[in-house]
């Protein structure tokens, strides 16, 4: 498979990240929101690794966490294309990271909000090549160029501001302001949600051909899983700041295995292929305090069980190159 037949680039171990409950003149903590919860995972060279699930699941964080934008609070990102041992990206300094940020670059969701509109096409594209550093103003020009090139927009339209562009123009300048220091990791985060649906499929298509022109590694976070389907080598499904579900695209396409990634097929019309299950549409609570030591999704699964109330299930394989964190997941019929 697909993931055994590539090294190493990243892998995530224990990642968590929570934030404090404050209330009151005082600001007294009230309590603590994990949005990200001991999440591990490995990321191959070269792969595509899809990030799938609802909005609020804690998939931004999680590639905002490892590009080191958002501090974890525990967990270690270890990082291995790099010669000699690999590299714990969560025990460097501000200082030490600086040459791992020009390897490490995101794509941000919204084009309209993601570029400065006082600055011209050169300067957006431009910037992380300026940044910590001097480059002569020949070669610096040439590298913009060359970025636009690589997105199909023409070089002479550096000097216009982004306003003169379409929403699908916007985010290949997006895309060439993350490839202008020729990364090795590429974040992209739901880079196609904020566009019309005929130009999605352009923009999906370009980052298709850039990674495999380019041998990029990339990090894809959705919540649409035709988009998932698509692009993506491996999927992982999150939920509530946990994973539940990792598994090779073709697996995971051909016999989901948690009761949440069922769900998610039911929400997608070109994905399912029966009834959406009435069982599903009830108690769509989305709240861990209902089941705090068993198993989040409790409340909204139809599979559930005393044990599920009582303990958490963990992430195991179910199948070579299948894992899922489900105590019942072989009660499921599959899509």
């Amino acid at each position: 498979m697909f993931a055994e037949e590539k090294s190493i680039q990243l892998k995530i171990e224990h990642l968590t990240k929570s934030y404090a409950l404050k209330s009151g003149f005082f600001d007294r903590q009230k309590g603590t929101i994990k949005a990200v919860d001991d999440v591990s995972f490995t990321v191959r060279n070269g792969e595509i690794f899809g990030l799938v699930g609802e909005s609020g699941c804690g998939k931004t964080t999680t590639g905002r966490l490892i590009l080191r934008v958002l501090e974890p609070n525990g967990g270690d990102i270890m990082w291995y294309n790099n010669p000699g041992e690999p590299v714990n990206l969560c025990r460097l300094s501000n200082k030490k990271m600086r040459p791992f940020r020009q390897k490490m670059q995101m794509i941000f969701q919204d084009p309209y909000s993601s570029l400065d509109p006082r600055m011209t096409v050169m300067q957006i594209v431009g910037e992380p090549l300026r940044a910590g550093r001097k480059i002569p103003m020949r070669e610096y020009k040439a590298r913009i160029a060359d970025a636009l090139n690589f997105v199909r927009l023409h070089p002479e339209m550096m000097n216009r501001y982004p306003h003169a562009f379409s929403g699908g123009q916007r985010q290949r300048i997006g895309i060439a302001r993350a490839l202008i220091t020729k990364p090795d990791l590429v974040v992209a985060d739901e880079p196609v949600s904020a566009l019309d649906v005929s130009v999605q499929a352009q923009i999906l298509n370009l980052l298709q051909e850039l990674q495999s022109a380019l041998n990029l590694t990339m990090i894809f976070i959705a919540h649409d899983l035709s988009v998932i389907r698509h692009i993506c080598d491996t999927v992982a499904v999150m939920y509530l700041g946990r994973l539940v579900e990792v598994a090779d695209r073709t697996l995971f396409f051909q016999t989901p295995r948690h009761p949440y990634s069922e769900m998610l097929f039911d929400a997608v019309p070109g994905l399912k292929n029966r009834k959406a299950n009435e069982h599903m549409s009830k108690n769509f609570m989305n709240d861990e305090t209902l089941c705090p030591s068993g198993c989040l999704f409790f409340s909204r699964c139809r599979y559930k069980q005393a044990l599920c109330r009582e303990q958490a299930p963990t992430l195991k394989a179910v199948s070579p190159g299948h894992n899922v964190a489900c105590h019942f997941d072989l009660e499921l019929k599959g899509i």
